[in-house]
């Protein structure tokens, strides 16, 4: 590292910033949304709580456990640290929701899952502008 990447890197943290967290905030949602387009999508002829739509509804959960916890475990400036926090607290939900739509989905109930649905839509809206907000733009979800 050059003496002037070195300096910058000290300036850029004692101002609250933390060189490269966009760059790994980034690339862990562009996994989650890489790794979401790999799965194999159930048919649209599949029933409602059909094994095959429990299945993909699983893994979409363990995917974004997965980016969760990437998430977590970094650290980022200072500046954008309660953004951040409201951010992750938003996916967290998001998990919780899909976990809940697997139940639902199990017992075959249409009109929970429709509420549930509602909900998540609006959790992702708030997710997306939170992202935006970050300026992470693989980190939006519905755009």
């Amino acid at each position: 590292m050059t003496a002037a990447c070195t300096g910058l890197a000290i300036l850029a943290a004692a101002c609250g910033g933390n060189p490269g967290f966009d760059e790994r905030a980034e690339a862990s949602c562009e996994r989650a949304h890489d790794a979401g387009r790999s799965l194999s999508k159930p048919s649209p002829l599949e029933p409602f709580g059909s094994p095959e739509r429990i299945v993909y509804g699983e893994k979409m959960v363990s995917l974004f456990e997965t980016m969760l916890a990437e998430m977590k475990a970094l650290t980022p400036p200072a500046t954008q640290s309660a953004t951040m926090d409201r951010f992750l607290d938003t996916i967290d939900k998001a998990v919780d929701y899909l976990r809940q739509g697997i139940d639902v989905a199990q017992a075959r109930d249409v009109r929970k899952a429709e509420r549930l649905g509602v909900a998540l839509e609006a959790n992702w809206r708030s997710a997306d502008r939170f992202a935006g907000e970050l300026n992470l733009s693989e980190c939006a979800f519905l755009s």
